[in-house]
């Protein structure tokens, strides 16, 4: 049993193991079981700000020229841009197209005083986040596992082995999220008349690090996510000794699994009197009660007669994948001094998925606005429904200055009664899924390694020289997320990996090592599949966003080079000095750009698309330090006692591409490997008898850069 402390919850952790093994005359038989289970309970909670977007700083006003329209509503726009109003990418009546883009994986300048052309002038702006997004995660989730294996040896030369394994996954996730807009700019002289007393700033910067708006827009969402996941591996294999120096393995593998995720929410809306965020650190949000209105508590975010019913979203996803694996393996031992030992194989891998999805919103609108009648509806208040309120406690307390709680639509609820509310809503009673992707991939591989021992200059000189050839053909069909049409890929790959060991012995405790080799890896399906999904502008920053994949990846490629010194002056102790090399080409790294799409039901016709690219090339360099010491003639007590240390010390470089707004390629930046620290070490102490063993680990990893990220988009 475990106890979780967040959630005050005990959950159950099971397992059962039986094994035996039987002598017939027939020959040895063994069997083993082993079945377990285990449910997890939580509760993550986490503040997160939102975009972090360029907003005018005193204000503007443009030509007041009445041609000017909105192209959607016809409107005659407001030729003025209120001190501390957002600056969107595009505006009617600017001549600039885009006034800035978004996307970049820099950002923006944020340097004190940073300007933004506009029209025939420029206009100085600062830099503030649009939102702070609270969301309150629990849930449950299960896994349930069983093994079976039998094996079978007739005799001394032969073995016969069946296995089946299957995992399961199951995890119900309810979130109770608070999203706060925080840049409201319409009424600032409200609280003063010197706007630029309304926020302030980090210094020698144009970033806000505190700020105060009125009657700011607000919503809750109480979100209910569910996903299985399946998978069932069947592998029949043997081992043969055909003779005294050949030996022989096979084994073939079939597997599948399924995912489902399923996903159904409730907005609640709101607008609040005044709020106050903070930035700096964990961020902060703070809510004001409005004097002027006695009989309402305007920060007590728990009443709901403040919310209404805001718009649902009612989306899916199903994942198959089957794959069949043959393997074949020989040893060969040779009667050469030179070549004691040649082994070579091969591999057939042919694996498949599939991807289908269904989605439906109630396109950014609340219940009451997807009548057929206007004016209140008794059916879009949350008090008709008997346990659609639900709020939560304890958020944060003691790490961040935010509410504590606050309503929402109870997750639950809203999942149990999706019919319902799609009813209300008028939306399809029954979504239908639609296939999005579908792929082939078929990979042959024959290798081959050749073992030699060498006498040079008096001390022994051994290793390993050979190769692996791939072949590899995937197929692929993606369906048009609007029209539905069917499009076709296909890739080859051929390359010849070849690898080298070398180990040369300069005493009996000291030798050095030598290693030379190439890799390949090859793309996800995930990624091969460009089917591009078009998001909302969830949060009004002037854009939606995309994610696709892209059917014309290539493998990426390395070359590794390992040169180490290595010393032995124990029976179970050594340590070395690595110094090592890896030369990446086609490395996959997200690739922003900005297109157009007309999308239906999407509230937006410009999106920052984030899709896979092999755009970089990169080098890693760097030293390894290791030692493992365990001390002899210990007291007997003590026997056993040692430590495990090592430290890692490296540089790295790629090369990221610089668009342009058409996602051209106009220059190149070089920056470190995503996700690789500069500086590693571990320590591990252990106590090794014969029937247990003990360990205690410290490992540390220095800052590393996750990914490039304009700000712009989400943190």
């Amino acid at each position: 049993m475990i106890h979780q402390e967040e959630v005050d919850e005990t959950d159950p952790v099971i397992s059962a193991l039986a094994s035996n093994r039987w002598q017939t005359d027939t020959g040895d038989f063994g069997a083993l079981i082993n079945l377990s289970y285990s449910k997890t309970s939580y509760r993550d909670q986490t503040a997160t700000s939102g975009a972090q977007l360029p907003y005018i700083k005193n204000g503007r006003d443009l030509p007041n020229d009445p041609s000017v329209t909105d192209p959607e509503t016809g409107d005659v726009v407001d030729q003025r841009y209120l001190p501390m109003q957002r600056i969107y990418p595009t505006r009617p009546g600017v001549s600039q197209n885009p006034i800035w883009q978004a996307g970049l994986d820099n950002g923006l300048p944020t340097e004190a005083g940073s300007t933004l052309d506009i029209n025939d002038g420029s206009a100085e702006y600062v830099m503030a986040r649009d939102a702070l997004i609270l969301p309150d995660f629990t849930g449950e989730r299960e896994r349930p596992n069983a093994n079976i294996s039998l094996q079978f040896s007739p005799n001394d030369d032969s073995e016969y082995y069946f296995e089946a394994l299957y995992n399961g996954s199951h995890n119900r996730l309810h979130n109770l999220m608070y999203f706060a807009f925080v840049d409201g700019w319409e009424s600032l002289s409200d609280i003063s008349e010197n706007v630029e007393d309304t926020y302030e700033l980090y210094p020698g910067t144009n970033v806000v690090r505190e700020r105060m708006v009125r009657n700011t827009d607000v919503f809750t969402s109480g979100d209910f996510t569910e996903t299985k996941s399946n998978s069932y591996v069947y592998a029949l294999g043997g081992e043969w000794n055909l003779s005294e120096n050949f030996d022989v393995r096979s084994e073939l593998v079939y597997q599948e699994s399924d995912y489902e995720r399923e996903f159904f929410g409730m907005r609640a809306n709101d607008q609040h009197w005044q709020a106050t965020t903070n930035f700096d650190g964990v961020p902060g949000l703070t809510f004001a009660d409005n004097p002027e209105t006695p009989d309402v508590d305007e920060s007590n975010l728990t009443d709901p007669s403040l919310y209404t019913m805001g718009a649902i979203y009612d989306n899916a996803d199903e994942e198959t994948g089957s794959g069949v694996t043959f393997t074949a393996d020989a040893e060969y031992w040779t009667q050469s001094d030179l070549f004691p030992k040649i082994e070579f194989g091969v591999r057939w891998d042919d694996r498949d998925a599939s991807i289908s999805r269904r989605d439906q919103d109630s396109e950014e609108m609340g219940c009451e606005a997807r009548q057929p009648t206007e004016g209140y509806t008794p059916a879009c208040d949350f008090s008709t429904y008997d346990g659609l309120q639900k709020i939560n406690e304890g958020y944060l307390e003691g790490h961040a200055n935010v509410p504590r709680g606050w309503m929402s639509a109870d997750s639950s609820y809203v999942s149990a009664n999706r019919e319902l509310f799609r009813e209300l809503y008028n939306m399809e009673l029954n979504p239908q899924f639609r296939k999005t992707f579908e792929a082939d991939e078929r990979n042959a591989a024959l290798y081959a390694k050749v073992r030699f021992e060498a006498d040079l200059m008096g001390r022994t000189l051994d290793g390993e020289v050979g190769g692996r050839y791939v072949d590899v053909l995937t197929e692929t069909v993606f369906y048009d997320q609007q029209s539905g049409m069917a499009s076709e890929g296909e890739t080859t790959t051929s390359e010849f990996l070849p690898s080298a060991q070398l180990r040369y012995h300069l005493t009996d405790d000291w030798l050095v090592r030598f290693s030379y080799s190439e890799a390949l890896r090859m793309p996800g399906f995930n990624d091969l599949n460009p089917t591009i999904t078009y998001n909302s502008d969830l949060s009004n920053v002037g854009y939606g966003t995309a994610s696709g994949g892209n059917e014309n990846l290539k493998p990426t490629t390395s070359e590794n080079l390992d040169l180490s010194l290595e010393w032995y002056f124990g029976d179970a102790s050594y340590t070395y000095v690595t110094l090592f090399e890896r030369k990446v080409e086609g490395l996959v790294i997200p690739f922003r750009s900005s297109i157009q799409a007309d999308v239906e039901g999407v509230n937006v016709d410009t999106f920052i698309l984030d899709r896979p690219e092999n755009a970089s090339n990169g080098v890693l360099r760097g030293a390894e330090l290791g030692l493992t010491y365990f001390p002899e003639n210990l007291p007997a007590a003590l026997d056993g006692l040692g430590m495990v240390a090592s430290a890692t010390f490296l540089d790295s470089e790629q090369d990221i591409p610089v668009p342009d707004e058409q996602a051209n390629q106009v220059d190149t930046r070089t920056e470190p490997f995503f996700g690789v620290s500069d500086s590693s070490y571990s320590v591990t102490l252990a106590y090794e008898r014969p029937t247990f063993d003990a360990r205690l680990s410290y490992i540390w990893r220095e800052d590393a850069i996750n990914r490039n990220d304009a700000g712009a988009l989400w943190q």
